[in-house]
């Protein structure tokens, strides 16, 4: 996966317990993303970004980004919108915005997904996703937390021309969450995926999320695992969410400013070129 993706997972990952907030007081956070560089260790910080929300709308502003321009680059910001899983990706430097709609887009991936499958076909198999509950953590923000750590092993398989070839996959995250601001955001909420080949692993991940006691996850450290042996990849994030504050937002915050151009080409959106004429 390359670091845009990479990026716009973890992005996502954050995105999708804030559109379950069911208080109608809004609120902001700000979410540091940083990760070791596999190859000399050190640790770099991948994204900044500052989110709000309020009912059923939220916002991620992304201030600092790895993306070099284009959809999820700085200076860019995103929208979604809960009740209906459309995202909007905004481009205040070009004017321009694009519109994902994610439950279609799992529906597209199916699709496609059995379109070549007489050629390729991608799998995950042997999923396996535990939690634990470790207890009280550590007071983090000024709030006193609970910690889970939820372990994945599973493996990414592609079938090219009868032939297999399997990549393990293994991840341990620890999690902190505080249940006084319970009702916020919840932990165990994930997009459902109708895409069948990581749906066994996006079930078995969210059935052990929703074993959380309700409240706002604010840390998130992981560390993970690709391949075996001396390919094998080490790779350690870290999330962590701050100055979280509850706010009252005007509503022209979660829509696109008038006079911006709609694109329909995700390519589009992520091109790093220069504004439109």
């Amino acid at each position: 996966m390359n670091q845009l993706a990479r990026f716009a997972a973890t992005a996502m990952f954050a995105l999708a317990p804030a559109l379950s907030a069911a208080g109608a007081q809004g609120h902001s956070y700000d979410v540091t993303s940083s990760g070791t560089d596999p190859r000399n260790g050190t640790v770099q910080v991948m994204a900044v970004s500052h989110g709000r929300w309020e009912k059923d709308f939220t916002r991620i502003d992304i201030i600092e980004s790895p993306a070099r321009g284009g959809m999820m680059g700085k200076g860019t910001y995103m929208l979604a919108v809960g009740s209906t899983g459309i995202t909007t990706f905004v481009d205040p430097a070009k004017q321009q915005y694009y519109e994902m709609n994610t439950k279609e887009m799992a529906a597209d991936a199916t699709e496609m997904e059995s379109a070549i499958s007489g050629v390729a076909k991608m799998s995950v198999v042997d999923v396996h996703v535990s939690v634990e509950d470790l207890g009280v953590g550590e007071t983090i923000e000024g709030y006193a937390t609970l910690k889970y750590r939820v372990t994945q092993s599973y493996t990414m398989r592609m079938t090219m021309l009868g032939h297999n070839r399997d990549t393990k996959e293994h991840s341990v995250s620890e999690i902190w969450i505080a249940p006084a601001l319970t009702g916020n955001l919840n932990p165990g909420s994930h997009p459902a995926s109708t895409n069948a080949m990581m749906k066994e692993l996006i079930d078995a991940t969210t059935a052990a999320y929703a074993k959380f006691k309700p409240g706002v996850m604010l840390r998130m450290v992981t560390t993970s695992a690709s391949g075996e042996g001396g390919k094998a990849r080490n790779r350690a994030t870290t999330m962590n969410v701050s100055n979280f504050k509850n706010e009252k937002f005007n509503a022209s915050i979660f829509q696109v400013p008038a006079g911006y151009k709609k694109i329909d080409s995700m390519f589009e959106a992520m091109n790093a070129g220069k504004k439109p004429e």
